[in-house]
């Protein structure tokens, strides 16, 4: 499953391009926390840019961005330019340690953290599920963003042709880790092999050899005792692979 993946891919770039807020919480939606050019607000305008774009992305809403030890952030130096932000391991909390500097201003350098956070819709059980059932009684709720683990699902398509790989409980925000794509065939089931060029469509019987999903190349044996291997169609249909 390949989810996982790609919102591991969004965690990264949240983590790596993020920079930093004011010195109370501000919601990114609002205007501006600071009235004068600070550097302060250079960051938080920079930070919202981003989580603002990330926020809408995943159908998100409420960003809010939250500077962590503000006796830090107070002594930050004025930045005649865009300060540089470079920023560091984030951890499940949300807290995201970052260095702001500025090389035209004294090229002076301060570590700081902030803690960031949107809510976002994801997928959840409304009921208990059984291990190798399909996922068909699901709701939408409402999270905070830190409160999930990478490879979250939002949306149901996502899993079509997939069951429980494991017990869930009522209430649990759907990942990536709790399903698992279900066997379209089982090993020592019948099956068709569907031959098919442009004038000539051969069908014969044969055995499949492995577990196989939908587009997944699985052994079959044929009628004769010969192995051959197939690409999976469907639950009952195989398609020879070229050149055999």
């Amino acid at each position: 499953m390949k989810y996982g993946k790609y919102y591991l891919v969004i965690i990264f770039v949240w983590v790596f391009i993020l920079p930093t807020g004011s010195l109370q919480t501000a919601t990114c939606s609002g205007s501006a926390q600071f009235s004068d050019r600070s550097t302060q607000q250079e960051v938080v305008n920079l930070v919202c840019a981003h989580l603002d774009s990330l926020t809408e992305q995943l159908n998100g809403r409420e960003p809010r961005v939250q500077p962590l030890q503000p006796e830090r952030w107070q002594r930050l130096p004025f930045c005649a330019t865009e300060p540089e932000v470079r920023l560091l391991a984030m951890s499940h909390s949300g807290k995201l340690p970052l260095i702001v500097s500025c090389p035209d201003s004294g090229n002076w350098q301060h570590r700081l953290s902030i803690k960031v956070d949107f809510t976002l819709p994801v997928l959840v059980a409304s009921r208990d599920v059984s291990r190798g059932e399909r996922l068909s009684e699901l709701r939408t709720d409402d999270v905070a963003f830190t409160s999930v683990k990478p490879g979250f699902l939002q949306k149901t398509d996502k899993l079509d042709g997939y069951t429980a790989s494991r017990k869930i409980a009522a209430g649990t925000v759907i990942n990536e880790n709790l399903v698992k794509k279900a066997s379209v065939l089982r090993r020592g089931q019948p099956v068709t092999i569907v031959a098919q060029s442009d004038t000539v469509l051969l069908r014969t019987n044969g055995i499949a050899l492995e577990n196989g999903h939908k587009n997944d190349i699985i052994r079959v044996q044929k009628e004769n005792g010969r192995t051959i291997k197939c690409r999976v169609i469907n639950e009952a249909e195989v398609s020879p692979v070229a050149g055999q």
